[in-house]
This record gives structure tokens, sequence and C-alpha cells, in this order.
């Protein structure tokens, strides 16, 4: 198999995605949201300058060129995300968290239609359908009432939010970045999505300069290292080499690994949140299929048809890495 050892690091690094969660619930008991996303990404991005530096030559004029949607990704989809994520962890469960968190896939290909002034087809709206249903029966905990009523708990709506801001940052390098490759700009929004939560957490936080203890700061350490450096740098050699229709397959994993890993310490899953895992995955995967020849909905003559690797190719972490 020409392609094992890319495999098992896709694999690999969705795990470590679907950990976060886990490691995220754990350390927010002992620091606050804003420091733990703060020292995650400011450790995360210092990895990330020096070995990026190593292997590309840094196109200044281009980052100046594109510094406003660059800006934008790193408010929306570092430190927004970031605050959304650790804070609703506070709140909610580490199986809430990565079942909702799979809908990205799909909010990112509906904003990168939108963006591309693309009509989204038949297809796409019954997996947004299944997805979006799956979702709603996670954070009701299976209650048709609370479904009815819009009513679900304040860490599921973070979390929610989240997902939508991670959405929206996969979604714009492809129609607002030009002439910075995916690595610098991963990097980038990185490094300044860090240095604004740092502003905020140093201004705010009253533990920031407090050092934890070597167990907490072991689990930030990993949370920057796998989960964040080594698993972007991972990802986007993967998607390089298998391409990023077969790339995004293994984001399927994600909620699996996330609900894995939960049942191993201990967790057992309810069955609304079986059953939401179930359509989520399966609305991520009908997805990823093949484009059918089934006519758009919403189409218009002015509307280019959409591209197929578009649609299958925008995972829920990385989308900036798939171009």
């Amino acid at each position: 198999m020409p392609h094992l050892l890319t495999y098992i690091q896709l694999t690999l690094t969705v795990f470590f995605w679907g950990a976060v969660f886990h490691i995220g619930k754990y350390v927010v008991q002992f620091l606050s949201p804003m420091v733990v996303g703060s020292w995650r990404f400011i450790i995360a991005g210092l990895m990330l300058f020096a070995f990026v530096s190593l292997r590309e030559k840094w196109d200044i004029q281009a980052l100046r060129n594109n510094i406003r949607p660059l800006l934008f990704m790193s408010v929306i989809g570092i430190m927004g995300v970031n605050f959304s994520l650790f804070y609703g962890l506070q709140l909610t469960s580490a199986i809430n968290a990565g079942l909702i968190m799979a809908l990205s896939p799909i909010l990112t290909a509906v904003l990168t239609a939108f963006f591309q002034k693309e009509s989204l087809n038949q297809q796409q709206i019954l997996a947004m359908g299944l997805s979006f249903f799956g979702v709603a029966i996670v954070v009701s905990g299976g209650s048709l009432q609370a479904i009815r009523d819009l009513h679900f708990a304040l860490g599921d709506a973070l979390v929610l939010i989240a997902s939508f801001s991670w959405a929206l940052y996969s979604a714009i390098p492809k129609r607002f970045v030009h002439g910075v490759s995916p690595l610098h700009t991963t990097t980038v929004t990185i490094i300044v999505g860090a240095i604004l939560m740092t502003a905020i957490s140093a201004s705010l936080s009253h533990d920031f300069y407090t050092l934890p203890d070597w167990n907490v700061l072991a689990a930030i350490l990993i949370m920057a290292f796998f989960c964040t450096a080594l698993a972007f740098v991972w990802w986007s050699e993967g998607l390089r080499k298998i391409g990023p229709a077969q790339g995004a397959i293994f984001m399927n994993l994600a909620p699996i690994f996330a609900t894995l890993i939960a049942i191993a310490l201990g967790q057992t899953p309810s069955l609304p949140q079986f059953i939401g895992m179930i359509l989520i995955i399966s609305g991520v995967v009908y997805n990823s299929r093949k484009p059918s020849t089934t006519p758009k909905l919403f189409s218009s003559a002015a509307y280019p048809r959409v591209n197929s690797s578009t649609r299958s190719a925008l995972p829920a972490n990385v989308a900036p890495q798939t171009e």
C-alpha cells in the first residue's frame, strides 16, 4: 500500500483532534478557557513558525496583500473558536462537543458555496439535513419538546458557535486568500490568534501568570504539539499526497474517536448521543460522496456548477490546507 504511512498519520491526526475535547474538558477545570487557548496556541504557533521557516520561504508581500482575510480568520477561527469551545467544555460533555463539532464539514461546504456564489444540490441539502438533525438530537437529549422550543444547554450552544466559526475559517481561504501557501496561512492565523488571545487573557484572566501543576501543563503541551502543530503538518502533507477528497473521509473518525475515548474513560454514551453520532456521520459521508447528476435546487444561470472537489474536500479542522 503506497500511502500506508500517510493513512496512519491522518488517522492519528484525527485521533488527536478527537482527544482535544477530553483534554480540554480536563484542563478547563483548573485554568480559565482564555488562558488554556492562549498557551495552547502560543506554543503551537512557535512550533509551526520554526517548522515552516525551515521548509518554506516566507512571502511577506503576499501576507501583506492578504492581511484583512488573515486577520479575520485569526479572530473568528482561532480566538473565537477556542474561546467558544473551551467555555463550552466547562458546561457540556466532551462527547457532545465532539459530535457538535463534527457538523463543521457540512457548514464549511455550505459557506464555501455561498462565498463562491454556487448553489447547493439535493445531495448537499439532504446531507446537511441529516447532520443538523443529528446535532439536534444530541443537544436536546432526544427531547422533542426541547427541539420544538429550541431549548438547548448553553455549553452546547457555545460549541455550536465554535463549529460555525471553524467552518467560516475553513471556507474563507478559497475565496479571499491568494498567493499564500496553506501552511503559511495556518501558521500566520495561529500566531496572530495567539497574540490576540494572550492580550485579552493577560488583561482579564487572573490566572494567566499562574504556573499550573505539572499534569495541567503536560495536558496543554500535548494539545499544543500533538493536537495542533503536528496535526496541522500531518494533515497538510496527507492531503497533498492523497488529495482532499480522500482526506475528508478521515474527518468522519473524529466524533468516533471522541466517543471511544469517552468509553475508555468510563463514560457511557447515551442513546441520543449514539443516534446523533450515526446521523451526523451519515450526513458527512453522504456529502463526501461523488456528486450525483441530480439537478440543483435554487440554481441560477448566473451561478457556475458546484465543483465536486470543493464540496467534498473541506474537513472541519483545517480546510485552509486543502487547496
